[in-house]
Parts: C-alpha cells; structure tokens; sequence
C-alpha cells in the first residue's frame, strides 16, 4: 500500500479520535449531572461505547498507526509509542473492570452501592482516555507528520 492509503487511515483515525473525544466529554459532564434510572441508561451506553467504539479504536492504533512509527521512528519515538502502549493496557484492564461489575440484563437504581461504583469506574476511565486522547492529538499526530505521513484537519479540541 502506498503512502496514500496510509494517510486515509491516519486521517480516519483523526476523525474517530474527535468523535470519541465527543462522546466521552458528553458521557462525562452527563454523569455529573445526572441521577436514578437515567444514571442506569447511561451506564449501559458508555459499557456500549467503550466494548466497541474505544476498543476497536484502541486496536486499530495498536496495528496501524503506531506500527508506522515503531517502523520509522527513532529510539525516542518508539519510548513514546510504547508508553501510550502501556496506557491501552491500563485503559483496558479498567474497561474489563467496568464489564464485569455491570450486571448483563437489567438493574435496580435500588443498588446504589452498584450504581454509585459503576459511575465512579466509568468516569475514571473517560478521565483516563480523555487524557490519553489529548497526549495523541498534541504528540502522536504531529509525530506522525514529522515521519513524513500527512495528516489533513486532525485539529481536535
């Protein structure tokens, strides 16, 4: 594949990291505010968000973008890569945390040791790939640019 295709990935990838980004900051500020059965709801859409959106987002860049750089980089931006690797290990172990305490089928609000614990994990996630996102934005992405990939409009808050 040429470097055409490569930069329709990053630049895809770019795109979804904004709209992660999106989601996480509204599920955030949301959790602050909000109580009963529509904390409930909006526990089972952020477990949905984060088993398919996060973890496929988190595998894609461990297969495509930060292969190029442990290909291309130096000694320093290979460290770099492989301590956002060590965050994606971390922000799993917590989304696997996450799964397990979320009951499969339906829960009472009445369970607010649950409820209160469950809010608690999924706000420390979205804290931690909040984090994690803006370290890719402001060091991952212009990495990618000095390696000689262009990346068009990756400008994310």
């Amino acid at each position: 594949m040429g470097q055409g295709g490569k930069m329709d990935k990053i630049l895809r990838h770019a795109q979804a990291h904004g709209e992660i980004f999106e989601a996480l900051s509204f599920f955030n500020k949301a959790m602050s505010v909000t109580a009963g059965e529509k904390t409930i709801d909006y526990l089972h859409d952020i477990s949905k968000l984060f088993s398919k959106d996060i973890i496929s987002h988190l595998k894609f860049e461990e297969g495509r973008i930060f292969s190029l750089v442990l290909s291309d980089g130096s000694l320093k931006d290979k460290g770099f890569i492989r301590s956002l690797q060590h965050e994606h290990i971390d922000i799993l172990a917590k989304i696997d945390e996450f799964k397990d305490l979320l009951p499969k089928g339906n829960f009472e609000s009445s369970d607010k040791n649950k409820v209160k614990g469950l809010v608690e994990l999924s706000r420390e996630i979205i804290k931690m790939m909040l984090t994690h996102a803006r370290k890719e934005d402001g060091e991952l992405f212009p990495l990618l640019k000095r390696l000689g990939y262009s990346i068009e409009e990756t400008k994310v808050n």
